[in-house]
């Protein structure tokens, strides 16, 4: 599968390709670069930030990495981040700091799996310790940068039986201090670890969009109809079909044709 990147005019695209991995690099849809790595890969990982690139693929022998300039002058080596087998579904993200990349290592179905985040700089540098975030039948994990200083890892675990979507927030702390750290509430306390279920397992995503079209579709409605009934003509007061409301009847004189009598009062 394609994956990408990109850091305001500046994207990267990354794939596996016949008997390697291919990368491409774009600033305002002219193409800066293009580089191909001559490895088998499974699975590629791509990031962009500060005017650095990371590429990283799974291969028979493991999972590498290798930082490129926007036009992919190559910045280092390339690097074994960890061995054949111990690394699945690896992803990819940056923070105002460095770079992120987390994978699933050993067993979700015998509830020993881990999920692993390893920081990367960006400057070249030796990449900071492997810190292990979820521990059991977890799995698919996928990470992202938040506000400075702390970072998003989303996952699947069971719970009373069923797969279900995690969430949670982690300071950068995490990954030197090795113990999950999650925000503070809103009296400044630390939660510590604690984690939040998202979604159903039993709706899939193309019944939560179908869900949100029809609710978008109903509110449009209510507001629109809302318009309506506060519309009023400049000269009269109109209905909610802008027609307007015939005027209140009073009693009076009733005209009387051209050249009829008229009766003199006594």
């Amino acid at each position: 599968p394609f994956e990408v990147s990109g850091d305001q005019d500046t994207f990267a695209i990354a794939w596996p390709s016949d008997g390697g991995v291919s990368l491409r690099t774009f600033d305002d849809g002219r193409e800066l670069g293009q580089v191909d790595v001559a490895e088998p890969a499974s699975a590629t990982i791509v990031a962009i930030r500060s005017g650095v690139i990371l590429l990283a693929w799974s291969s028979p022998t493991g999972l590498w990495f290798r930082r490129y300039a926007l036009d992919l002058t190559p910045i280092d080596a390339s690097a074994q981040l960890a061995q054949a087998g111990e690394t699945r579904a690896p992803c990819a993200s940056s923070t105002e700091a460095e770079f992120l990349l987390a994978w699933e290592a050993g067993d979700a179905a015998a509830e020993t799996a881990r999920l692993e985040v390893r920081p990367i700089p960006f400057t070249p540098g030796v990449p900071g310790p492997v810190t292990v975030i979820q521990t059991g039948a977890v799995s698919l994990p996928t990470i992202a940068g938040a506000r400075p200083g702390e970072f998003v890892l989303a996952w699947a675990a069971l719970d009373a039986g069923a797969r279900f979507p995690f969430a949670q927030r982690f300071s950068l702390e995490v990954l030197d201090a090795g113990v999950p750290q999650s925000s503070a509430d809103g009296g400044g306390a630390p939660r510590g670890p604690r984690f939040y279920r998202v979604g159903c397992a039993s709706v899939d995503s193309a019944t939560i969009v179908g869900a949100l079209l029809l609710f978008t579709r109903a509110r449009r409605r209510i507001q629109s109809a809302a318009a309506r009934r506060e519309t009023v003509h400049p000269q009269c007061a109109c209905g909610p079909s802008g027609v307007a409301r015939p005027a209140s009847r009073t009693r009076g004189p009733r005209p009387r044709p051209p050249g009829s009598p008229t009766r003199a009062r006594r």
